[in-house]
């Protein structure tokens, strides 16, 4: 028998909004760390979210790390945060049960009294690496694969899975995967100290003879996104000599790596390492003209320039090549100064710095869209390289085979997908101030802003500005202007002749001019000094940045990288990052599933503080992870009735509705499962018609008609003989004894929704809805704030 709901009451009400629940069989949760959005109850524009997954079990984790030439020495320092990472996941430390802040190391996983558990332990963890090296494109002579040029060359690795070490031998992985798995119950590394040797020789395996056009957005979509992953690319060259690039046939390699790793019900969070500014060509048609390189007497290149109005705002609708027709409305393209300059020479357009400014130069972008990687971390549906919507393989279950989705795992919950850019940008801009003084000078021991905090304090317009507004105005420049991507020194900034150390991110600007070839390079986002040891005598330019160039020495280039007490020498003793524009653009349009850290460390001596090399990144990335690790909880409270006579409360006004797809062959049933009825009609979306055709209500447990069960679920732990359903927990509006139910919440957000026990939570491969009637805080928010449980 159908039961009623309680929806008609929510329609009749004030708002209804989407609501996260929280799994409470295994007794409390964590933070939701944004509020609710409520919604007007209009049944003609119904607001449903899905239910999000419970805590999580397994945590993907992939490093795309540069591997282009300079990146050794981030490698290796990438490679002792490591054991920080993964101790932190397998064994977590006890935080303040009120600020979070870390009070030290667990006995026995018992903490002292006033903290707690950071988060359960996580037992199962796969750890994967790619490069940034996807090869040419296309084109004939550029990051070829082999290279007779370099040592152990890795120009194309495909976005490939790599289990290398720094002699290319293979690394030993458990279950002779190409990825780390630390599960000690499921057959893989049983300790942290067991997953850390294998993973630091697979990081510095990577190496730095990679292609220096570095695709390291296009090489994680590649790996975790793209549906259909081209295997090879064909040149046909009937109408021009280059030809025209034709991606061809599925990497099935990559395929099934991706299947074999990515996890349907696992936390995903991506590490990007790189020094340098994103060169994803577009693959296909004529993209790889961008990197072919000059040929002639003078050398030229292939390019010719962009219009005159690409130098003043590429973004104008009359910026455009030279080689193409002129648009409709714009200036005739043949008195442009620009368009009879011809192709760019060499000289002017040195191949190194093919990938900046490219809309100025050429008047054509030849990198894909920003839009398209915040798209593939956000959106459950993509287009595929034939211009086809279908599912995005970062939110589904690469596990089922069924080719209409029935018996698959729901979608990925997008809060479980996380991208942490360790990028060229100056920590200083991004760390936390110090509340009680604005004037402190920057301390990392305060760690990086979150990304709820870059936005408040408008940071984004210091490190990024505006390369794209709306308008199709001119971009707007970062207002720091070490950001500021720039060949000759920047106005503003120590100058090229400044002594050692003059400015405190980057040292100085440097004479490009001076560099072999001249004008090759760009001037610095910031710069770290080099590990003791780790210093590098340059004997030739490859690999290394204080080499003396041709017809002169480095006293010449400036280059704060070699200048010591002393003055510039041939031994580079300082690392650089250059500013991250791109990779900056997808993590701003992530929001909250973006993590920002720079590449620059600010600490590389003091291997005992928090500070030292990445483990502040590293700490950034576990706090935003912690509200996943930790479960779910509810910034609001619900509004929760009384009896009239009895001032007892009432159950919430809450639908929780399972949709999902029957067996072949079997029909519908709900009455047939614990704590289920067929959910009423007036209940169903079109978004929850569309996830299944069976639609079930899950109960909410009543006192009254389930024999004091939901008060049984508010405050016991284990709630032995309750029958199958779910209720809301809330010390604050309830009583105290429940409080043991909300002990991982914050002091703030003590509440959740629990199902009872495993039979009350959505079945698998289900996908669930809730709404709910909700109400805000107070006004000022004083009682909402306080602690329930306090003592």
């Amino acid at each position: 028998m159908t039961r009623p709901t309680h929806f008609g009451r929510i329609l009749r009400g004030a708002a209804f909004g989407a609501l996260t629940i929280i799994s409470a069989a295994a007794v409390g949760g964590g933070c939701l760390d944004r509020p609710v959005a409520p919604a007007t109850p209009n049944v003609s524009a119904r607001v449903v979210e899905r239910a999000k997954q419970n805590k999580v079990q397994s945590i993907d984790l992939l490093f795309m790390i540069d591997n282009s030439s300079s990146m050794a020495d981030k490698q290796a320092i990438l490679a002792l945060a490591v054991p920080d990472l993964v101790s932190r996941l397998v064994d977590p430390v006890c935080v303040d049960s009120k600020s979070f802040l870390q009070t030290g190391k667990a006995n026995a996983g018992v903490c002292p009294a006033g903290s707690e558990l950071d988060f359960q332990p996580v037992k199962d963890i796969h750890i994967g690496i790619i490069s940034s090296s996807l090869g040419g494109h296309g084109s004939s002579g550029v990051c070829d694969q082999p290279d007779a040029r370099k040592t152990l060359p890795h120009n194309d690795d495909k976005g490939h899975l790599l289990n290398r070490d720094k002699t290319d031998a293979a690394v030993t992985t458990m279950g002779g995967k190409a990825f780390l798995n630390w599960n000690p119950t499921g057959g893989g590394y049983t300790t942290a100290d067991a997953i850390v040797a294998p993973f630091t020789s697979m990081v510095t395996g990577v190496g730095q003879h990679g292609c220096g056009y570095e695709a390291s957005l296009e090489s994680i979509y590649r790996f975790l996104i793209e549906p259909d992953p081209y295997d090879s690319i064909t040149l046909d060259k009937t109408a021009s000599a280059l030809g025209v690039a034709t991606l061809a046939g599925t990497d099935a390699v990559l395929v099934q790596q991706r299947a074999d790793f990515l996890r349907p019900d696992s936390l995903v969070s991506v590490i990007m390492v790189t020094d340098e500014n994103d060169c994803s060509i577009i693959d296909g048609g004529q993209n790889f003209y961008v990197i072919v390189p000059p040929s002639g007497s003078p050398a030229k290149s292939i390019l010719t320039h962009g219009t005159s109005a690409c130098k003043t705002n590429p973004n104008d609708a009359c910026c455009y090549s030279c080689l193409q027709d002129t648009p409709s409305g714009c200036p005739d393209k043949g008195a442009d100064p620009e368009c009879t300059a011809g192709a760019w020479l060499k000289t002017d357009d040195p191949e190194n710095l093919r990938c900046f400014n490219q809309k100025s130069k050429y008047g054509i972008d030849f990198l894909y869209p920003v839009k398209r990687y915040v798209d593939g971390f956000t959106s459950t549906q993509i287009v595929d390289r034939h211009g086809k919507a279908v599912k995005n393989p970062l939110y589904s279950d690469l596990t089922c085979k069924s080719p209409t989705g029935v018996g698959c795992a729901a979608e990925r919950d997008k809060t479980f997908v996380f991208l942490a850019g360790i990028v060229g940008v100056p920590w200083q801009d991004i760390v936390r101030a110090d509340p009680a003084n604005a004037n402190a000078p920057p301390d990392l021991t305060r760690g990086y802003m979150t990304a709820k905090e870059l936005n408040d304090n408008n940071v984004w317009q210091k490190i990024l500005g505006n390369p794209q507004p709306a308008d199709r105005t001119a971009p707007v420049p970062p207002t720091d202007k070490h950001m500021i991507e720039s060949v000759t020194p920047r106005d503003g900034l120590a100058p090229p002749d400044s002594p050692v150390g003059a400015d405190p991110i980057h040292g100085h600007e440097w004479e490009t001019s001076k560099d072999s070839p001249a004008n090759r390079d760009l001037q610095y986002a910031c710069i770290f000094p080099l590990p003791m040891g780790s210093e590098k005598v340059c004997m030739d330019s490859t690999d290394c940045d204080c080499a003396n160039p041709t017809g002169g020495t480095v006293a010449d280039m400036k280059n704060p990288l070699c200048q010591g007490a002393g003055g510039y020498t041939t031994t580079q003793i300082r690392a650089k990052g250059y500013p991250g524009v791109r990779e900056l653009q997808v993590l701003q349009g992530l929001n909250d599933q973006a993590i920002v850290a720079s590449i620059c460390p600010a600490n590389v001596t003091d291997a005992a503080s928090p500070t030292y090399g990445y483990r502040p990144a590293i700490a950034a990335l576990i706090s935003r992870l912690r509200n996943a690790l930790r479960g779910r909880c509810l910034p609001r409270q619900l509004d929760q009735p009384e009896d009239p006579v009895t001032h007892a409360k009432l159950p919430v006004e809450c639908v929780i509705i399972e949709a999902f797809d029957p067996p072949p062959g079997s029909g519908c049933t709900c009455d047939t499962d614990p704590g289920r009825a067929t959910a009423s009609d007036d209940v169903l979306t079109d978004e929850i018609k569309a996830a299944g055709q069976c639609h079930c209500e899950i109960h909410q447990l009543l006192d009254s008609a389930d024999n004091g069960a939901a008060t049984a679920c508010q405050t016991q732990v284990n709630a032995t003989g309750t029958p199958p359903g779910w209720c809301y927990v809330d010390p604050l509006s309830q009583t105290k004894a429940g409080c043991e139910l909300v002990k991982d919440c914050p002091a703030t957000d003590r509440r959740i929704i629990r199902f009872v026990n495993p039979a009350s939570e959505p079945r698998a491969k289900a996908t669930a809805f809730i709404m709910c009637q909700e109400k805000s805080f107070p006004s000022g928010g004083a009682a909402a704030q306080k602690d329930p449980c306090a003592p």
